[in-house]
């Protein structure tokens, strides 16, 4: 596998997979602690699967906003 990932095609394919979805994922998974759905059927998993999304999405602004680090007014 370490062969694959440093020849040129393998880094542009797992450069292309770090752009898209895996990056989410893992947060989802590390830092949010989501690695399965606790409810059952296709409308409460994805009402559940919503919740983490906002979840994720929450966590993105928070971290932006404290990147920015706006002035206090005065």
């Amino acid at each position: 596998m370490r062969k694959k990932l440093d020849s040129q095609a393998g880094k542009r394919i797992y450069r292309r997979r770090q752009t898209i979805v895996e990056p989410v994922f893992a947060t989802l998974k590390n830092a949010i602690g989501f690695r399965r759905f606790l409810l059952r059927g296709l409308t409460k998993v994805r009402g559940e699967f919503t919740v983490v999304c906002i979840a994720h999405n929450f966590r993105k602004l928070t971290n932006y906003l404290r990147q920015r680090k706006m002035p206090a007014r005065s």
